[in-house]
């Protein structure tokens, strides 16, 4: 008896980790949503509204559902992360060495961050103030590096870091990598088909964004101009600002909502 009941209380924990984590992979869905939706206005409007989390926070907590919406996504947010830091502590049966500690890492850094989202959902739902946009936070960060010795390279690090990752994204995407991580022996050939197209368009197009953000990084270290740095507001207004610029931004936001709706299927099928 007193063995079976940690047992039990362990499956309990997972069962519950399971469906915080599933919770948040539906919040980031609506977030990516939102923002596709701000980035299409852009292209179609000049929409003055931030393109970015805090631009689609700020969307929903326009009134009482809304902000109870947000603090549903909070607990969702604090439930991946959760869940990532399960991964970061436990680790990867399917790998091992160098392999299985970074993994742990990237588990342990994307926890941070989706406690810092859960934060500031909570903070935007109960006080209606979201924080920064991301192209402040952005400048700032980069202003505060270059003001130290050495800061220019290491923003050029970060810089090229995210240009990597835009790759890797874009690469993963198109060779449908996400797969391994989705349960598709529950889904029908239809869906899965749908899923798969979701995915390679949704984590394209995040990969582009990701590179032209380091662009900009590595701009503003080769310029010394911390003003050059941008966020995803301004990753997104500088595409559409480009030659054949609104319909470069329209096709991201298409593909940002690809990504969104992706999220929410994965939050149904992906294994956790």
């Amino acid at each position: 008896m007193t063995a079976v009941a940690p047992a039990a209380a362990r499956r309990e924990g997972r069962r519950l980790v399971d469906r915080l984590a599933r919770l948040g992979l539906g919040a980031r869905g609506v977030v990516y949503l939102l923002v596709a939706w701000i980035s299409a206005r852009i292209a179609l409007q000049h929409s003055g509204q931030e393109a970015d989390r805090q631009g689609a926070m700020q969307q929903i907590a326009h009134n009482t559902p809304g902000k109870v919406v947000l603090l549903v996504m909070a607990v969702g947010f604090f439930g991946y992360a959760a869940w990532r830091v399960v991964q970061a502590v436990s680790g990867f049966p399917d790998s091992d060495g160098a392999k299985e500690w970074g993994k742990r890492a990237i588990s342990g850094g994307r926890a941070a961050l989706y406690l810092a989202f859960a934060y500031s959902a909570a903070r935007t739902a109960l006080s209606g103030e979201s924080g920064s946009g991301s192209d402040r936070t952005s400048k700032r960060a980069t202003a505060g590096v270059l003001a130290h010795s050495g800061g220019r390279w290491l923003v050029v690090v970060a810089g090229v870091a995210f240009v990597v990752a835009g790759i890797v994204l874009a690469v993963r995407g198109v060779m449908r990598k996400f797969e391994s991580h989705l349960d598709t022996g529950r889904m029908s050939e239809g869906t899965q088909a749908v899923v798969a197209g979701l995915g390679v368009a949704g984590q394209t197009a995040r990969g582009v964004i990701f590179a032209v953000i380091g662009g900009f990084l590595i701009d503003a270290a080769v310029s010394y101009d911390p003003h050059k740095a941008r966020g995803l507001d301004g990753a997104l207004r500088a595409l559409g600002d480009a030659t054949a610029g609104r319909l470069l931004l329209a096709l991201v936001a298409l593909g940002l909502a690809c990504f969104g709706a992706y999220s929410l299927a994965e939050s149904r099928y992906r294994r956790t």
